[in-house]
């Protein structure tokens, strides 16, 4: 949705511990379209992952969207989104619109 850059760097002695936390730290979500989305969960079912999450409707970055947890192979939890109508470039005014609605 973006120009935006991820610099990840590996750590040999690195360990997500606490696996039972939903979001904060070591949570890190990728908006995608509806057919990307599906894409990336039928990839996981083939390869034996199971998502431990989803799909849940809640609130996120850009407004109320359709989640799925999982997790990567180092235990860090990993959320694929998908949004009804994502906006091109959103603004505050989109952010707030999602963030008074109901999410149930």
């Amino acid at each position: 949705m973006g120009e935006d850059i991820l610099v990840l760097f590996h750590a040999d002695d690195f360990v997500s511990d606490d696996v039972e936390v939903k979001g904060g730290m070591d949570h890190l979500a990728f908006c995608m379209d509806d057919a990307e989305y599906n894409n990336v969960i039928n990839r996981l079912r083939e390869s034996g992952r199971e998502p431990h999450r989803g799909e849940e409707k809640n609130l996120g970055a850009f407004g109320v969207g359709y989640a799925t947890y999982f997790y990567d192979p180092d235990n860090v939890e990993l959320e694929i989104k998908r949004y009804d109508d994502p906006p091109e470039q959103p603004g505050p005014e989109w952010y707030e619109s999602g963030r008074k609605m109901s999410v149930s």
